[in-house]
């Protein structure tokens, strides 16, 4: 008898412990069915959390935070990434040629611009009367620049030419091909009528450091005219200023504003934006 129920008390103990294994093993898969459904997948491909049913195939889908898009091409985007702050500043100038290589009168791209031009890879040249002597000499001298300037950096210059109509001064610039009107543009010795400018890209002239604006993005290209007043170049390009046209001090005027880049006085989206918008203009004229 004593062994009888030994035994039934052994199985009933035994029944217990089943039934206590059983309901932990339920809360478990409870607990774990409520932190992460076993039907559910993740994907977080492409920055899409996508969150699909095994059972009905429906998707929940929401977008992370995305990197704003840059506002140029991409081909200018990855211009932009690839240039030290030094060239990007040099990009603002349009310099005549006599300023950035310290010559008393220029009428051949020599190896004094070639130099220069290794040195300071500026966004433009600016021509006046006193480079002209022939038409023929003048084209020479508009591709040799070209020319070097190519080989230098890759990009090509903007070539142009202060000109004055009957009512202000103009700044206007050639593209690819206009080398022959361009010259004869420089060669000019009296006014120009508007009319004959029609063919060339003007850009916009101005002698007053605060009338530009930084957040226009779609307006034609607008350049600062240097004066004796060099911190006003700073000013210019801090307010929106695409250039800066320097005809003297030129060494002076880009230290200035390459210590403005550097040290953010001119924060580095206001360089990239100008310099965008530069780069932007001598690709669709073939510059």
């Amino acid at each position: 008898m004593k062994s009888e129920r030994g035994l039934i008390h052994l199985l009933i103990a035994g029944e217990i412990v089943v039934l206590i294994l059983m309901i932990l093993l339920g809360l478990v898969k409870q607990i774990k069915g409520s932190e992460e459904p076993e039907n559910y997948m993740v994907s977080t491909q492409n920055n899409l959390i996508e969150t699909t049913s095994t059972d009905t195939g429906e998707t929940e889908a929401a977008t992370d935070t995305e990197e704003p898009a840059g506002i140029f091409s991409e081909e200018i985007e990855a211009l932009l990434a690839e240039m030290t702050t030094e060239q990007k500043v040099a990009q603002l100038f349009f310099v005549s040629p006599e300023a950035l290589t310290g010559k008393n009168r220029v009428t051949i791209a020599g190896e004094g611009t070639r130099s220069a031009l290794a040195d300071y890879p500026v966004g433009g040249f600016l021509y006046a009367r006193t480079n002209y002597r022939s038409q023929e000499q003048m084209m020479e001298l508009l591709n040799g620049a070209q020319t070097m300037s190519y080989e230098q950096s890759g990009r090509y210059l903007f070539t142009g030419v202060l000109l004055e109509t009957e009512e202000e001064t103009v700044l206007v610039t050639g593209q690819n091909g206009d080398e022959e009107l361009l010259a004869q543009f420089v060669g000019a010795n009296e006014a120009v009528e508007d009319a004959d400018l029609e063919a060339l890209m003007q850009i916009s002239l101005s002698e007053e450091a605060e009338q530009f604006d930084v957040e226009q993005i779609e307006a034609p290209l607008a350049c600062y005219l240097v004066g004796e007043e060099i911190p006003l170049a700073v000013v210019a390009i801090q307010n929106g200023a695409d250039m800066l046209c320097v005809t003297e001090h030129f060494t002076e005027v880009y230290d200035s504003v390459l210590a403005a880049a550097m040290t953010q006085a001119i924060p580095e989206e206001v360089i990239d934006r100008a310099v965008g918008r530069i780069l932007t203009e001598k690709t669709e004229h073939g510059r």
